[in-house]
């Protein structure tokens, strides 16, 4: 069986490996996109299209691509072949454009900081070193914790927050860039359900103004939220949310069964 095997089964008679969530001009364009970790080729000619406002669910298998196609938006591993596309511009390097919130807390909960310190982490980029964070950066930080609905827990530690209110914490973090795409990985992991409900509601109201890139293993909830689902597994298929029922997504990760068409 080959690599790809499970998401080409998902293959449909309207299948489209480039999905255009909008008629407005592409916001990330990736084109002709391959990694490889040595010998091992991770990402085989990946092409997808980002337009403004899209959200867009990436599912697939553990070690099928996912965390790897992030990592080539952010600039944070070469790829031997294709380009990525920013508003039409070629990306050279990472962007504050772009927001990401990662699988794994890249910090210590423990750590004696407040909410307001670790969201205003974002602004690191736009702060020559040794200089102290000015009124903008601040009101950047202040905006993006309103907008997640933090911004009265601000002063609190992190280390008293619960796990979905750390979660907006990251998510304002990326946003105190002034990103206006979000990637996210496996956002809700490590939340129960009454939190992992909140935070997709959160996401789609953040989604009106933030195109969102969303990896996951809870079908269910993507099929319901996004907008699209990509299927990734090395290789990249994509439809519409309302062209494939639960039973195509689930088959398309655990290879149970033939698709031939969508329902």
């Amino acid at each position: 069986m080959s690599s790809n095997a499970h998401c080409k089964n998902l293959t449909m008679p309207n299948d489209r490996n480039i999905m255009e969530a909008s008629n407005h001009p592409p916001e990330l364009r990736i084109e002709n996109l391959s990694v490889n970790y040595g010998r091992f080729q991770a990402l085989r000619n990946i092409q997808l299209t980002v337009h403004p406002g899209a959200f867009i669910a990436l599912i697939g298998p553990n070690g099928g691509g996912k965390t790897t196609l992030f990592k080539a938006i952010l600039g944070q591993v070469q790829p031997v072949a294709g380009n990525i596309y920013l508003d039409n511009r070629l990306m050279q390097g990472p962007t504050d454009s772009i927001g990401y919130v990662p699988q794994h807390r890249d910090f210590d909960q423990k750590f004696p900081i407040t909410v307001r310190e670790v969201v205003r982490m974002g602004r690191l980029k736009r702060t020559r070193l040794l200089r102290r964070y000015n009124r903008t950066d601040n009101e950047a930080t202040e905006r993006a914790l309103s907008r997640v609905g933090l911004l009265e827990l601000k002063d609190r530690s992190i280390g008293a927050l619960s796990g979905g209110q750390l979660q907006r914490v990251l998510i304002a973090r990326a946003l105190a860039t002034g990103a206006s795409i979000l990637l996210l990985d496996e956002a809700t992991t490590h939340l129960d359900p009454e939190s992992a409900h909140g935070l997709y509601t959160l996401l789609r109201k953040l989604n009106r103004s933030t195109s969102i890139v969303m990896s996951s293993h809870d079908i269910n909830a993507m099929h319901h939220y996004a907008d699209s689902i990509a299927c990734i597994n090395r290789g990249l298929h994509i439809h519409r949310s309302d062209e494939v029922t639960l039973e195509h997504l689930h088959a398309s990760i655990t290879g149970s069964g033939q698709m031939t068409g969508a329902a």
